[in-house]
């Protein structure tokens, strides 16, 4: 297997567990995972591991994926092809801001091309490969998502040396590929907890959960829909962060940590319960709110 010293390395190295505070009998860690790279932090690199396997395995030419104007999976993808001499588009979701976030800067410097289309086309191009297989590019799906990111969101746990002593392992979910990955490796006894961050209306969520194949989910802790926040989600992680010493991100993981408190003090975990929280990463996500907004 080919993904170059780059990714390999990181992989290598042990994902760093901290104590959480549950209060009660439930005891709790948090796996750091955005602290194994300051771009490529969290599950991104675990679900392009085996995408940048095939690349060279197949002999592509070229990378070609998707996100939006804000998408972390995006930096990611153009950091990793970048270390790995790569040459990589990413097709943006909307039409080209006026100005520019950190994000889409972020992904120019780093050699991305970059092609705004509407969220028509993005929907019409995000469901077929045949385009730009012939032209020699491989298609990542967009965040990662498909079979090779959920095998590759599966060795997440492979890098957590104390994985067998936790009973719940919980994440936050949006494409839903890290949770199949991390539900696809657990051992016996062990249960997978999903916090979708896309509010699922309530004759949806069946549907939802089928899709990802079954696993478990709480509902109820998108906080102001994708991508947005309350003024209670942000005092919640300024809060979390001076009492557990973790920052979040206001997008993901800050949803996650609310909702790990909240499932916690209210009785969702069985006594004796050790929760294993996995902190995805996608901290630059907080760039777009005022300075000094989160303390952190």
């Amino acid at each position: 297997m080919y993904t170059g010293d780059f990714l390999r390395n990181l992989l290598q190295k042990p994902i760093p567990l901290a104590p959480l505070d549950l209060g009660g009998e439930v005891s709790g860690a948090v796996a750091r995972l955005d602290l194994l790279h300051p771009v490529v932090s969290g599950n991104k690199l675990f679900k392009l591991w085996y995408y940048l396997d095939r690349y060279h395995r197949e002999g592509y030419e070229s990378v070609v994926t998707f996100g939006g104007a804000y998408s972390n999976h995006l930096v990611a993808t153009a950091f990793a092809c970048s270390e790995m001499g790569i040459p990589c588009m990413g097709v943006v979701r909307g039409e080209e801001p006026r100005r520019w976030g950190q994000t889409l800067e972020d992904c120019r410097a780093l050699g991305m091309q970059l092609a705004f289309v509407s969220r028509e086309e993005y929907r019409a191009l995000a469901r077929t490969e045949a385009g730009a297989a012939a032209r020699g590019a491989l298609v990542i799906p967009e965040g990662g998502a498909g079979a090779l990111g959920i095998r590759g969101a599966g060795l997440i746990l492979k890098a957590i040396a104390e994985q067998h002593t936790f009973s719940h392992i919980l994440m936050a979910v949006g494409t839903g590929t890290t949770l199949q990955g991390i539900d696809r490796a657990l051992l016996p006894g062990q249960r997978a907890v999903g916090v979708p961050v896309i509010a699922v209306p309530p004759e949806e969520q069946a549907a939802f959960a089928e899709r990802l194949g079954g696993v478990g989910l709480v509902h109820g802790y998108s906080l102001g829909g994708y991508g947005k926040h309350t003024p209670g989600l942000l005092d919640f992680m300024r809060s979390f962060y001076e009492q557990q010493g973790v920052p979040t991100d206001f997008v993901y993981t800050g949803k996650a940590a609310f909702a790990l408190m909240d499932l916690a003090h209210n009785g969702y975990f069985p006594r004796g319960s050790r929760v294993l929280f996995l902190h995805t990463g996608g901290l630059q996500g907080n760039r777009s709110l005022s300075p000094g907004v989160l303390g952190f």
